[in-house]
């Protein structure tokens, strides 16, 4: 796995989390 392909996941994951919260 590329690193840019696990921030992006990381990222997108975080973003989830974050629409969820709000």
């Amino acid at each position: 796995m590329n690193n840019l392909v696990t921030l992006d996941l990381t990222f997108y994951l975080c973003l989830g989390l974050r629409c969820k919260a709000l």
